[in-house]
């Protein structure tokens, strides 16, 4: 979704919304956000590892971002990946390697009726994403019927457009959306809505990375990492990930996100997780094609 449109809605919206409606959604928010886990229970130390999981990217666009109600369609963008954890010295390791190959996608429409409010996009963007997740499982359980003998992928990934628990009442959209429906999220956003950080260093000039033969040459980003601070508490919200890709051009290394938990899993877990997604462009890959599937669909 657009930045700019975001905001200019939002300005317009908040002059229209009955303050009543803000007021019971915050509610809403710190009554649920209490139900958010930052414990990565999947984590078993006991398991043979690596193991299949899912990694999914989650995107919404609006036919009018200015009008309500507006039309919302959602992508989910699916990809199979194995994931190995290690524990050197007592530690946490987590290794993710993605099947770039392949990419499954999920879309769901709906028109929704709550005005662009800051700190609310959950309301205007989980009713779509939520049909097009009923979908993913619906396909899963479809599966899991046929493929009985074949390895189920331990669990799925989901990385969303959106905050986690970097937000003023520690409940974005990617814990709104682990929280209905008991998923692990990862909220990844293009600006900051709270906290303070300080600009982690431009990364270096990307290198050419090897996959296979010389005909599997393809150039990869390059990332730097800072903490993203809670102000009032000096608590560790999150992650700003700075992304250098080899086709930004004059923009090299301009490119921020803010990586914070959304459910089921930590900062340290997420920002891990999430730096393992990128391919040769500024957004890991999940979240970029589910982008690029909306934008050619609208």
């Amino acid at each position: 979704m657009r930045l700019k449109a975001k905001l200019k809605c939002g300005k317009n919206a908040s002059q229209q919304t009955d303050p009543r409606l803000s007021s019971r959604l915050f509610a809403d928010q710190r009554k649920l956000s209490k139900l958010v886990s930052l414990t990565p229970d999947w984590i078993d130390r006991g398991r043979k590892y690596p193991l299949p999981i899912l990694v999914a990217g989650c995107d919404v666009t609006f036919s009018d971002p200015l009008k309500t109600p507006s039309k919302a369609l959602a992508c989910i963008a699916v990809m199979n990946g194995k994931l190995q954890v290690a524990t050197p010295m007592g530690g946490l390791k987590l290794s993710l390697k993605l099947d770039t190959d392949e990419c499954d996608f999920y879309f769901g429409e709906a028109s929704v009726g709550v005005p662009y409010i800051p700190g609310l996009l959950a309301y205007r963007e989980l009713p779509p994403l939520l049909i097009a997740y009923r979908k993913l499982k619906s396909e899963l359980r479809k599966r899991q019927r046929t493929n009985a003998s074949d390895s189920s992928p331990l669990f799925t990934l989901f990385i969303l457009d959106g905050q986690g628990v970097a937000h003023p009442r520690r409940f974005g959209l990617a814990c709104h959306f682990g929280v209905r429906t008991g998923e692990v999220c990862i909220g990844c956003a293009k600006s900051r809505l709270i906290g303070r950080y300080s600009h982690p260093p431009i990364p270096r000039k990307p290198t050419i990375s090897k996959t296979g033969g010389v005909s599997h040459w393809f150039p990869k980003v390059s990332t730097t990492v800072s903490p993203l601070w809670d102000e009032p508490t000096g608590e560790q919200i999150g992650t700003v990930i700075r992304v250098r890709s080899p086709f930004s051009g004059g923009n090299a290394g301009r490119t921020l996100l803010f990586v914070s938990p959304g459910h089921r899993i930590n900062t340290d877990c997420a920002t891990a997780l999430v730096l393992q997604c990128f391919k040769s462009y500024v957004h890991p890959e999940p979240l970029r094609l589910a982008h690029n599937s909306l934008r050619e669909r609208s």
